[in-house]
């Protein structure tokens, strides 16, 4: 017989009707498919991308659905630093290419983050995260860097991260979700399981970089002129004076906080 207080207890599926209702996923051979993004529009650029993580699946639905915390994101040690401007932020993109790590850098477009630029470092351990921001703040000692714990999504919405506790009703939850859910990659009706450790094309990256330029020439960051030959990206305008000796009107084009 059907026991409904037993169903209700343990009832993974009525979390996820509103992305089905809004085709966000769907089902196929009694499997629940994510579709997850492509990479266009991201601000961050992956030096190499995490194979032992799904940060997609933590994030989007574990998280944002189902509330709770992934185990696997209880052992996630970030490196982070804070690049003062776009120039910092190149050399970092730079570096972080050349080691070959899990890391990202970009320019931090969240709202609930301070600072217009940031990178990352991300670690198995405790015990590596230290490592790592040891060898971070050898190689980059004038920028800031810290090591935390998890995403600061979670931070906000379960509390300090030295409080986190996995529990049994958690773990029993997440082993549930891992045997029903894939992830996809999907573009114009064409699917891919999964995306090269490399992280996205050189193509995708230099978009990627355009908008980093186009970010600091909004903030206000004199260094976008490293990378536009010394040209502002907007044209000048043309202002309107009065010449304090004569009192003729001039005209003439200025770079105002540029």
């Amino acid at each position: 017989m059907f026991d409904y207080w037993d169903y209700a207890s343990r009832d993974i599926l009525s979390p996820l009707l509103p992305a089905f209702q809004a085709k966000d996923c769907f089902m196929r051979d009694n499997k629940i498919y994510i579709p997850i993004a492509t990479g266009m529009g991201s601000p961050w650029i992956h030096a190499k991308v995490r194979d032992d993580c799904n940060c997609n699946r933590y994030q989007r639905i574990y998280h944002s659905i189902y509330g709770f915390i992934p185990e696997k994101c209880h052992g996630c040690w970030k490196v982070v630093q804070r690049p003062s401007n776009l120039d910092e932020l190149f050399e970092i993109y730079k570096y972080q290419k050349e080691m070959r790590l899990a890391s990202k850098c970009g320019v931090e477009t969240r709202k609930y983050v301070h600072g217009n630029y940031g990178a990352y470092w991300y670690n198995r351990s405790k015990e590596q995260g230290l490592e790592r921001l040891e060898v971070v703040r050898k190689d980059f000692p004038k920028i800031p860097a810290i090591l935390k714990r998890g995403c600061t999504e979670f931070e906000l919405a379960y509390g300090s991260s030295d409080q986190w506790k996995l529990d049994r009703r958690t773990i029993e939850l997440e082993e549930q979700l891992e045997s029903i859910l894939v992830d996809i990659w999907r573009h114009d009706g064409l699917h891919k399981k999964k995306l090269s450790g490399k992280g996205y094309p050189s193509f995708v990256n230099e978009n990627i970089m355009r908008d980093w330029v186009e970010f600091a020439f909004d903030r206000g960051d004199p260094t976008y002129k490293i990378y536009t030959r010394g040209r502002p990206i907007t044209p000048r305008p043309v202002v309107f004076e009065k010449d304090m000796e004569t009192g003729c009107e001039v005209t003439g084009k200025i770079e105002l906080a540029r």
